[in-house]
């Protein structure tokens, strides 16, 4: 009877997260369209994040330069684009909401969703440049890193990065 009634409470408890994590991406993904759809903070960001790719890649290479958000070969002028798609708000919109649907205290939570912002820009900006130093080339593999494996390895990132900082803060539930 007692594993009974512990199995009951945590599908509820489950069922509790899916339903609110559920609730908040939507909420959180229309946040994030909004930010898109305004031009001056769009580019803010997407600006921003250029220059962090930049600063990071002259660490490896000095053979790049930016112009807005774009991040350009010297040599050979191609160039990628720093869009609304690699900014990663809606990735980190996702995490946000399933932080939020724990249990965790709120000042736990607060701290659990600065971690997992910067550990995500900072995956992120791996992503870009290793995608600009794929673009390099007439003939590269850009499309299949961008469509594919990043997207995979962004899937993953995003759950493991979730899955530490959940296990990590459980002693400060409430």
């Amino acid at each position: 009877m007692l594993t009974y009634n512990i199995t009951k409470k945590r599908e509820k408890s489950l069922l509790q997260f899916f339903v609110l994590f559920l609730t908040l991406s939507i909420v959180l993904q229309l946040i994030v369209w909004r930010v898109h759809q305004h031009d001056m903070l769009a580019t803010l960001i997407q600006e921003t994040l250029t220059s962090w790719v930049e600063q990071a890649y002259l660490i490896f290479s000095n053979n790049i330069t930016s112009q807005g958000n774009h991040l350009i070969h010297p040599e050979t002028k191609r160039y990628l684009v720093v869009d609304a798609q690699c900014t990663a708000l809606s990735l980190i919109a996702t995490l946000v909401a399933a932080i939020l649907a724990t249990s965790h205290k709120i000042t736990t939570k607060i701290v659990m969703i600065i971690i997992a912002t910067i550990l995500i820009q900072l995956e992120n900006i791996v992503r870009i440049m290793h995608l600009f130093y794929e673009i390099r080339l007439p003939i590269n593999n850009f499309y299949f890193y961008h469509l594919y494996v990043w997207q995979f390895i962004n899937f993953a990132y995003a759950l493991v990065v979730f899955y530490i900082l959940h296990t990590r803060f459980r002693h400060n539930k409430e």
